[in-house]
């Protein structure tokens, strides 16, 4: 088509503002996203898109339901549309003169209707178009094209503000925070929902509600009591007032309230709902929506009673805004008009029509009359201040009906001068640029990239010297050649082939559109190993519209792929052993499952843990037991295939994936193998080490058919291996699902066992074994379940230990047993108390110990009073807070019992470093006491070098008249067991008290 010179140079000076805009080739927006998907549901189409016509093509910014992100602009319907200055309407394209040959309509499947609103930006020219387009034929009503045209300003306003964003910097700062609020306006659209079964009280909500309380990942369980337990204290009853009044009748809720964050960070969120009733009137379902409105709550509260999908952001700018009757008198006028033309709302008013406009801009009567048409409208006008001084203005004005039923007229009023200073800046710096690329041009084609240029035949015409070193060839060698030759063979990034159909080349060739850049592997004729090139490639034609040549460039991007494979492999594979890691181990599960169900195959999972890995970490230290891990896992490979996965999930937890499975291959004999590779003997450091293993053994499909039942199940059966002596394996069996669950019950119980009185000590008095004197006595609870009965110390405190309901339970212990003591304090002074401390307990970071001592002082009891019964394993631990809080205790004069002695790791160290009072002999040598038993001697040299460090020593167990003498024979200072009185409940233990006599056990 043949133009007229005013013509050409109005087409190059659209371009030349498309260009100006910095949008062309940049990634698709959900900011325009909205509004197109908008336009598909205004018109009911399928599909919608934002185009953008440069010279050569048509590009889209976004795009609903069209598979392409760009097409010649030959081809484009929106080619016609921008020549238009109203919307282009297409009812049915095969049978218009101008499309009826177009290659998308006659194509199968080809488009029929089309409606397209030019996107006329500021500087008045036309850069693409916002159209809805469908496969059949159809109509568009008024309301559907003024509406479209609405959302096409819309599209104006974001193609501009992206522009104004890129030249933020040089803005004044009054400029720059404008834009930040206008930016921050669009980024607050994102809403949270959820739906609410009032029936279940489940609720099932987005990602972006949990994101509104402060969560990065989805909250299990959330019902309203979550939702209300959420909420600021001094919002919860008026929250809960609205949602009850919902709920009785109003059928929806509107609130803002405050929430605190799991930070600590305090946020504003806004929620409103409705309700639904089922056919009786009972409400049974709520809906609704959640929104962080912390930064926005003022402006959000002032817009409240918008309904406008496109108020907020109009009201929420710096605009001047006027309401005015439809002749041009000024109704109302905001602040923000006010400061900008230096009048108050009255002297606005009482300018009368056109007083605002200076009187020779002839584009006021264009844009009334536009408005007058088609109920709003938008342009430029010289405006004029209350001092004389003009400047020019974008207007924006709708024409609405007010409640009275007049038609009144809103204008938005907004100071461009700066702007366009802007733009004209801008002109002059892209002429200034477009010289300096002239002048550099020869330079680019010797930087990074390799540039070659094909003929339509793919023979190379053209390269450059970075070409020729990415393809391992010379300039020389590469000029003349086909681009499809065995020198090279071109791979996908995951190691396929790429067909030679697919080739950049050969892909603009046979679609005579450019290729998006994608990233190929190179395998040169002078080296081995890949060369990664990211790759893009764009056809050139002649003036006749035939393909002139194809252009490719591309850069080398092998470091960073190398890079990317580094990163992947860091992230799936555990740094210690190399083996996949607790992600890449999900994966592998379930891809293992998926196969199993489509071959009704067999998957089995073993979980395998170490037993009393942790004493070689504290006795060997870290360094040895990384060692010890590797090896560990080099053994168990050693037993699988390399078809099965084995993985570390973390510290000594190991996995293995077993598929495919036939009958000569038995998961026993496998598991057997594993545990007895581990057994054998570790060389580390120069010293032997022996470990054991314990394994959980779950099936698939039999023992559950999903990845986290069988997880569940594989550590059920590991933790009967673990309760059955370890060294061992057992397969998962439904009894083990009863006791897990047994297990998770009591665990539940335990939980209001204190709050309902079920626990009582018993009190096990403890004999001076010189002079019979009870004047000590050790503490030990009982749990009185209201269906089970007495449930045993080794049952429920393991259990208290894992959930936590041990810190809550020992410090009930404490008060008892403190109690006791001042009760008894006046009749026998210096009477003491033991009373176990777990070590959970002793390590849980808090000031329970503070506590303690406080209490003792509130009774008017000497730290002596109580004694603290700890493990020898405490001891080993190199933790400083367990360190403090014994001195803690010995500072206050509180006494400290190292239970079970014998039995453990202790050292003569140990003892002199943590101030030990009593060393208690463990009643398993007590037990076996006899004239010249080994036990004896040991028992001998216990009480001997206790008594060098200076601490007594109390036997337990003690249970006959002969293991009584044979202790006060080797000096044992005290003793308690059975012989003297089993544990019994506080009045028989007073009793016993009274009944006693100082010297019952003297000779």
């Amino acid at each position: 088509m043949m133009h007229s010179t005013g013509q050409a140079q109005r087409e190059s000076e659209r371009v030349s503002a498309l260009r100006a805009l910095e949008i062309l080739d940049t990634a698709e927006d959900a900011a325009f996203d909205n509004l197109t998907q908008l336009a598909c549901a205004i018109c009911g189409t399928p599909t919608a898109l934002v185009s953008l016509v440069d010279s050569e093509r048509t590009w889209f910014k976004s795009r609903v339901g069209y598979p392409e992100a760009e097409t010649p602009r030959r081809d484009s319907f929106c080619n016609k549309a921008i020549e238009k200055s109203s919307p282009l309407v297409v009812e049915d394209a095969s049978v218009h003169p101008d499309f009826k040959d177009n290659v998308h309509v006659v194509a199968q499947g080809g488009l029929r209707a089309y409606a397209g609103i030019p996107l006329m930006t500021s500087s008045g020219f036309t850069v693409g178009v916002l159209c809805v387009l469908d496969r059949i034929p159809r109509s568009f009503t008024e309301l559907q094209i003024s509406s479209l045209a609405l959302a096409a300003k819309q599209v104006v306003v974001l193609l501009e503000q992206h522009k104004i964003k890129l030249r933020l910097t040089a803005l004044e700062r009054e400029s720059f925070e404008n834009e930040q609020r206008l930016n921050f306006a669009l980024d607050a659209a994102e809403i949270g929902d959820w739906n609410m079964d009032l029936r279940t009280n489940i609720a099932v909500r987005s990602l972006q509600h949990d994101r509104c309380f402060g969560y990065t990942d989805a909250v299990q369980d959330w019902g309203y009591d979550t939702f209300l337990g959420h909420v600021d204290e001094r919002d919860r009853d008026r929250v809960d007032a609205a949602f009850k009044a919902a709920m009785a009748g109003q059928g929806t809720y509107d609130v803002v309230f405050r929430v605190t964050w799991p930070d600590q960070t305090l946020h504003w969120l806004w929620s409103k709902g409705s309700f639904y009733f089922d056919d009786a009137g009972a409400p049974c379902r709520v809906a609704g929506i959640q929104a962080d409105v912390t930064a926005r709550i003022n402006s959000e509260r002032a817009l409240s009673a918008s309904n406008s999908r496109y108020q907020l952001l109009y009201e929420n700018s710096l605009s001047a805004i006027l309401q005015t009757a439809t002749d041009g008198q000024v109704l109302f006028a905001n602040p923000a008009a006010c400061k900008l033309f230096g009048m108050t709302e009255e002297q606005l008013r009482n300018l009368g029509r056109g007083g605002l406009v200076r009187n020779r801009d002839s584009r006021l009567a264009e844009l009334l009359n536009q408005r007058a048409q088609n109920g709003s409208t938008h342009g430029q006008l010289t405006m004029v201040k209350a001092d004389g001084s003009e400047f020019e203005a974008d207007i924006s004005s709708n024409i609405y009906t007010d409640k009275e039923g007049v038609e009144r007229a809103s204008v938005i009023v907004a100071d461009i001068s700066e702007k366009l200073q802007l733009l004209q800046f801008e002109r002059q710096q892209h002429e200034r640029l477009k010289a300096a690329e002239e002048h550099h041009r020869t330079l680019l084609h010797h930087l990074s990239s390799g540039i070659v240029v094909h003929a339509p035949d793919t023979r190379i015409l053209f390269s450059n010297v970075r070409a020729s070193e990415l393809l391992g060839l010379t300039v020389e060698q590469l000029n003349g050649k086909m681009a499809i030759d065995p020198d090279w063979q071109f791979v996908y990034e995951d190691g396929k082939s790429i067909p030679l159909a697919e080739y950049p080349v050969n892909k603009v060739i046979s679609t005579l559109a450019p290729m998006p850049e994608m990233i190929l592997g190179v395998r040169r004729p002078d080296r081995v190993d890949l060369v990664w090139l990211l790759g893009h490639a764009f056809p050139e034609f002649d003036s006749q519209g035939q393909l002139k040549q194809v252009i490719v460039n591309f850069h080398d991007v092998t470091q960073r792929k190398n890079a990317e494979t580094q990163t992947w492999t860091e992230a799936n594979f555990d740094h210690l052993t190399r083996l996949p890691n607790r992600r890449l181990f999900h994966d592998r599960l379930e891809q293992a499952l998926r196969q199993s169900q489509r071959d009704k195959s067999t998957t089995v999972l073993m979980f395998l843990d170490l037993d009393h890995f942790k004493d070689v970490n504290d006795s060997q230290g870290h360094d040895i037991g990384d060692k010890l891990l590797i090896e560990v896992a080099h053994r168990i490979k050693g037993c699988v295939r390399d078809s099965d996965t084995l993985a570390r999930l973390g510290g000594d937890e190991f996995t293995v994936i077993l598929t495919d499975l036939h009958g000569d291959r038995n998961v026993g004999q496998i598991a057997s193998k594993i545990i007895s590779a581990l057994s054998q003997p570790y060389l580390l450091a120069g010293q032997e080490t022996f470990m054991s293993a314990s394994i959980g053994i779950a099936i698939y499909p039999e023992d559950g058919d999903t990845s986290s039942d069988l997880l569940k199940h594989a550590d059920q059966a590991l933790y009967v291996a673990k309760n059955e002596g370890r060294s061992c394996f057992r397969f998962f069996t439904n009894s083990m699902q009863v006791s897990a669950v047994a297990r998770m019950q009591l665990t539940n119980d335990l939980r209001y066992a204190l709050r309902d009185k079920q626990f009582e000590l018993f009190y096990q008095p403890i004999i001076d074994l010189v002079t019979g004197h009870v004047g000590k006595a050790e503490a030990l609870i009982r749990w009185h379940h209201p269906k089970r009965g007495l449930v045993s110390p080794g049952v429920f405190i393991p259990l208290a230990e894992e959930s936590g309901a041990i810190h809550h339970i020992g410090d009930w212990v404490f008060h008892e047993a403190a109690r006791e003591v001042s009760r008894l304090a006046t009749a026998r002074p210096g009477f003491q108390i033991s009373i176990n401390k777990s070590p959970v307990q002793f390590r849980g970071e808090d000031d329970l110990h503070t506590r303690w001592i406080a209490h003792l002082n509130q009774l008017e009891l000497p730290g002596s009073s109580i004694v603290i019964e700890i493990t020898e394993g405490l001891l080993m631990e190199s933790n400083p807070v367990v360190s403090e809080r014994l001195l803690k205790f010995r500072d206050a004069g509180i006494q400290v019992a190292l239970d079970d002695f014998g039995t453990g790791y202790s050292s003569l160290a140990y003892l002199k470093k943590f101030d030990i009072d009593f060393l208690k002999i463990d009643q398993s040598f007590t037990r076996n006491l006899a004239p010249m038993a080994p036990d004896l001697a040991l028992c001998e040299a216990i009480v001997v070098m206790a008594h060098k460090l200076g601490l007594k020593v109390i036997a337990e167990g003690v249970e006959t008249q002969e293991q009584l003498d044979l202790l006060r024979q080797i000096g044992c200072d005290c003793g308690q067991g059975y012989f003297f009185a089993r544990p019994m409940p506080l009045p028989a233990f007073e009793k016993f008290l009274q009944d006693n006599a100082p010297t019952a056990f003297t000779h």
